[in-house]
């Protein structure tokens, strides 16, 4: 009985902190991230001494594949990946006039002109609608084919960040060096909301709807509820927070100072940090993040590995009372202490594909899953994680 409480107690740490799963893939310089779901991702890598490398995966993250790219130049960087659906996507480059559009899933690529010489960043929504942005901005309605100049008004002479709400609709917003802009019409005006905000960094802006967002920098970070109109500091300690990304009002996940990522489960108003799956260990030193939904994210680390989260794990405030399962590793029946009964739960493996799902009253049959790690979720969206042997 002994042996069983303390796997019911490493349970409860797992679901509480520990969350980053390492994926197998490896690769040195990994440097941009982007998923374009839950399956399929792209990260890049640079090399002092060769052209810069594409990966993609279509399985969420357990296989990756080399993409030929054409000629960048040694020592160049990708600077932004981003794909408006699973044919056309866009790579932005720190070499002078080149950028690279795919019509093809990513399989090809060809170098194209974006109306500016000087290297930017871009951004698609999923109608096909672009932008690409350095000192100034350009849009594209044929998702890279062609580009026009678009005029945004005075706010310092770097755009830094570019969002539509769930990358669709007519809504955006944009940040420059000292201002925060929105456009109601697809991006073919923009007004200043919030002036006096002097950024310390490159900067980062997310909105979850018209009215709740969040902007970041290396110093600060503000979050606003009402559009932008009034802005409270919800800064870490003085540290910023970089890049950051709302999921839901409550949960925020930050890159401060690409050193750590941190979650907040009360909108900002307290942050902790984010484990590794199976340690006591933060997960530090990285570089980049993304989340292509509100079930699954994904990390690169300065070492060069991938991490993926479970979100529904990671916000859930955990009752351990609530339920408790064992043991832990299971081998052919899975015992469930829960206040729930007869209710509905769902089954995934690391993929996040759904292998077994029904009802269960006091335990459930896992026999038939092949070996491995999998995430057990209750009707009442409580997240454990258990591993069959």
């Amino acid at each position: 009985m002994k042996q069983i409480f303390m796997l019911l107690l490493t349970v409860t740490a797992f679901v509480a902190n520990a969350q980053w799963i390492a994926l197998s893939f490896q690769h040195d310089n990994l440097n941009e991230i982007f998923f374009r779901d839950s399956q399929h991702g792209y990260v890049s890598s640079f090399s002092e001494n060769a052209n810069p490398q594409l990966f993609t995966t279509t399985d969420g993250g357990m296989n990756w594949t080399e993409i030929t790219l054409p000629e960048i130049g040694n020592n160049k960087k990708i600077t932004s990946i981003h794909f408006a659906d699973t044919q056309n996507g866009f790579l932005t480059t720190n070499a002078l006039g080149i950028n690279l559009k795919t019509t093809d899933g990513g399989q090809t690529w060809t170098v194209t002109d974006c109306g500016s010489q000087y290297p930017g960043k871009a951004y698609f929504k999923n109608d096909g609608t672009g932008f690409f942005w350095n000192y100034e901005l350009f849009q594209t309605s044929d998702y890279g084919g062609s580009w026009s100049f678009l005029g945004i008004p005075d706010g310092g002479p770097m755009m830094h960040d570019l969002h539509f709400i769930n990358d669709a609709g007519s809504i955006g917003f944009a940040i420059k060096d000292w201002g925060i802009f929105k456009t109601i019409d697809n991006g073919q005006t923009w007004s200043g909301i919030s002036f006096g905000y002097e950024q310390s960094g490159m900067a980062y802006i997310h909105f979850l709807n018209e009215n709740v967002g969040v902007v970041s920098d290396a110093s600060l970070i503000y979050k606003t509820t009402d559009g932008g109109q009034n802005w409270s500091d919800i800064s870490i300690q003085d540290i910023g927070g970089s890049k950051i990304q709302m999921i839901t009002e409550d949960l925020i996940f930050c890159n401060p100072g690409q050193y750590s990522i941190l979650k907040s489960l009360d909108g900002g108003a307290t942050w902790q940090p984010t484990y590794i799956f199976g340690t006591q260990d933060p997960l530090t030193v990285a570089i980049n993040f993304d989340f292509p939904d509100n079930n699954v994210g994904y990390a690169i680390t300065e070492s060069g590995n991938i991490y993926k989260i479970d979100v529904a794990a990671s916000s859930e405030k955990f009752n351990a009372d609530a339920v408790t399962i064992y043991p832990n590793p299971a081998r052919d029946i899975l015992n469930i202490d829960s206040t729930e009964q007869n209710t509905t739960y769902i089954i995934t493996d690391v993929t996040g594909k759904t292998v077994l799902k029904g009802r269960f009253s006091n335990t459930i049959d896992v026999s038939g899953l092949t070996t491995g790690m999998y995430f057990l979720k209750t009707e009442n969206y409580k997240t454990m994680r258990f591993i069959k042997e």
